[in-house]
């Protein structure tokens, strides 16, 4: 889900685009053209990405461009690339024929899987 202010746009080429309500009804781009200038009304949060190296859907190097940007603004930012595809990352699959994803035994996915785990109980404070 988009922040608060942001939507999703439709398709563009092979990638979503994420678009901030800007002037009299034009929006800014603020993924392909990184216009972020947005981040600047809010106070740096903690964020950490997590992208299959192998994601068809949305092209790694799209969260490597914001992790960089956002670092250079000053927000604690970290990445972490796991060797899976798009929905490996939270231990599933994307099924066609249901339009979403479903659980997998798939060893790659169930290896992102586990480590995303991982990250999201440390983030919490928790041990896993």
């Amino acid at each position: 889900m988009a922040p608060k202010g942001l939507r999703r746009s439709q398709r563009h080429s092979s990638v979503r685009r994420t678009t901030k309500a800007g002037v009299n009804g034009h929006d800014e781009v603020v993924s392909d053209g990184l216009g972020l200038s947005w981040l600047a009304d809010i106070a740096p949060v903690p964020v950490h990405f997590v992208h299959g190296t192998a994601d068809a859907i949305v092209d790694v190097a799209h969260s490597r461009r914001l992790h960089t940007a956002l670092r250079e603004r000053g927000w604690p930012v970290t990445f972490t690339e796991l060797d899976t595809d798009h929905a490996g990352i939270v231990k599933t699959v994307c099924d066609p024929h249901l339009n979403r994803c479903r659980p997998t035994d798939l060893d790659h996915a169930v290896r992102a899987g586990d480590h995303t785990a991982q990250l999201m109980a440390q983030a919490a404070g928790q041990r896993h």
